[in-house]
């Protein structure tokens, strides 16, 4: 009888230790490579990089003589970063220009924490550009709503639907409570509120972001009707706005770059 008690209670604790190493197993891990990166490409175009810590990510691309509340297009997609390899084969990179949109690969090795370099390639015809983007950020603290909240003026936001682009510079608002309101700057004038949206943000833990939902409730805007959501960041050292959000299956979304205003 002793025997069998014993017996019973090893295969107990055998069970239980199966049980924490599934749990441990089945724990989400986060990218590696997660952070705030700003650099260049080879050809000189400013690239602003977000890499979340699920994978997902959003590269901003400006033109190097351009004006810094104006975006040229944005790469984003999932990742994933092991062992000093940051590797994406699902890219899609949108041109504010042209409104085209064309599939991509990304890949790059990485120091975490401090820089990635590596190759954005065209999927359809296999030319790539090199890259290099430092780290911006050197811990996971929280995001600030009162040093975000403010006045973004003469920003373009770029609306895109499929291949057609709206780019439009408004005013946008944000609240200490993360209300977020934004119009058409030279409408603002003729008391008109043609292409306004709003919109909610709120921190997203150790991330240096804002989780982003925006809606736009004049029929008259190219995103009319739409929720769309996405991410945002805040660079305090240029007091500069970075906004991408999409709708669900990520055929429309609005993009917008905007300097503070005080």
């Amino acid at each position: 009888m002793r025997n069998i008690v014993l017996l019973m209670m090893s295969l107990a604790l055998i069970a239980c230790g199966g049980s924490n190493s599934d749990s441990r197993n089945s724990a989400t891990s986060e990218n590696e490579a997660k952070g705030i990166y700003t650099g260049l490409t080879d050809s000189g175009k400013e690239l602003t990089a977000i890499i979340r810590s699920d994978g997902e990510f959003y590269i901003f691309i400006q033109e190097s003589d351009g004006r810094r509340d104006d975006l040229s297009g944005l790469i984003s997609g999932t990742a994933t970063a092991a062992e000093g390899n940051f590797v994406s084969d699902n890219a899609l990179a949108r041109n504010f220009d042209s409104g085209e949109s064309r599939a991509y690969n990304v890949t790059a090795s990485y120091v975490a924490a401090d820089y990635l370099t590596g190759i954005i390639t065209d999927v359809s015809s296999g030319r790539g550009i090199g890259f290099t983007v430092s780290s911006r950020t050197d811990d996971d603290s929280d995001p600030d709503l009162e040093k975000l909240s403010g006045e973004y003026f003469s920003g373009l936001y770029k609306g895109v639907s499929d291949t057609t682009v709206e780019s439009i510079y408004v005013a946008v608002q944000v609240e200490v409570d993360g209300s977020l309101s934004a119009s058409r700057v030279f409408s603002r004038m003729l008391s008109s509120g043609f292409c306004s949206f709003s919109g909610t943000l709120s921190p997203r833990s150790g991330s240096h972001l804002f989780n982003v939902a925006v809606s736009f409730p004049d029929n008259e805007c190219l995103l009319s009707a739409e929720e769309l959501n996405g991410i945002a960041y805040y660079d305090e050292d240029v007091n500069q706005l970075f906004v991408a959000v999409f709708n669900a299956d990520r055929s429309s979304g609005l993009f917008f770059s905007g300097l503070k205003g005080y």
